[in-house]
């Protein structure tokens, strides 16, 4: 069972870290004040504007909540699989003892 939770560790420090990259390229280095949050960015596909929004809302509905969906999928293959689901958003119900 150790190995299972070693490896959940690993995957939490990767997850931090690739959601790191992920923001601060988005934000492209320009940090994340308001006025840069708020600034409108475009998905273009060969010249050709897709769709325009604030990056605010693209950072939170398309990272975050992509994330979000991720995690809860570990979620259930660790439950089908007998493993104990860890403390993904405050404590699990398989680590307290009632």
């Amino acid at each position: 069972m150790r190995g299972h939770i070693k490896k959940l560790c690993g995957y939490r420090r990767a997850g931090r870290i690739a959601l790191h990259l992920v923001a601060s390229s988005f934000c492209d280095g320009a940090g994340a004040s308001d006025e840069h949050l708020m600034a409108n960015w475009a998905l273009l596909q060969g010249g050709k504007t897709m769709f325009t929004m604030p990056r605010i809302v693209c950072l939170r509905s398309f990272i975050m909540s992509h994330t979000i969906h991720h995690r809860a999928q570990l979620g259930v293959y660790l439950r089908l699989n007998d493993i104990p689901v860890p403390a993904i958003y405050g404590p699990s119900a398989d680590e307290q003892s009632f």
